[in-house]
């Protein structure tokens, strides 16, 4: 019996997570638990579907396709901080 393995997000990628889905709300205050769950969420859930589309190829780990999108929704969200951390100074 294999055990499954899924990755979990880390704290700052949650927060990275949250702050886009944020911006995407047009930066309005008042739901930032809702953007951390949501985030929590949409995270967890990409990782297993990483897990399971390459449990199905026999292979038990993240494809280059499912890394790279991961990437770029983490390179995404530090583009967005980069630009709101430069609109505060």
């Amino acid at each position: 019996m294999s055990e499954k393995v899924i990755m979990i997000p880390t704290r700052e990628q949650i927060e990275l997570r949250a702050y886009e889905i944020y911006m995407e709300r047009g930066c309005q205050d008042g739901d930032d638990l809702g953007d951390w769950l949501a985030a929590e969420a949409e995270l967890r859930q990409l990782a297993e579907d990483a897990f399971d589309s390459s449990e199905e190829c026999g292979e038990g780990a993240v494809d280059d396709h499912e890394r790279a999108e991961m990437d770029r929704v983490l390179q995404e969200t530090n583009k967005g901080r980069a630009v709101a951390a430069g609109a505060g100074s």
